[in-house]
């Protein structure tokens, strides 16, 4: 949960600094609040005792990273 806040605060800090506004800005933003909450979700099912649940989790990161490459993919065209 602290690696994935920290992450979330830095990402933002991130897109802060880009110097982008407008439709770009919230579109970034809104990507981030999409990863945030796809954290969260990964972190409420977490459960070291299931190692198929791990798996799961595991496997979802690349929905999580998927989720940030599209939304700034399209936060950079906007």
């Amino acid at each position: 949960a602290v690696f994935g806040g920290v992450s979330v605060a830095l990402l933002a800090l991130a897109i802060s600094r880009t110097g982008a506004s407008g439709a770009s800005l919230a579109v970034a933003y809104a990507g981030l609040a999409v990863f945030a909450a796809h954290l969260l979700w990964q972190w409420r099912r977490f459960n070291p005792h299931d190692g198929a649940q791990l798996l799961h989790l595991f496997r979802a990161n690349r929905d999580a990273g998927l989720i940030l490459a599209f939304s700034f993919s399209i936060a950079a065209v906007v």
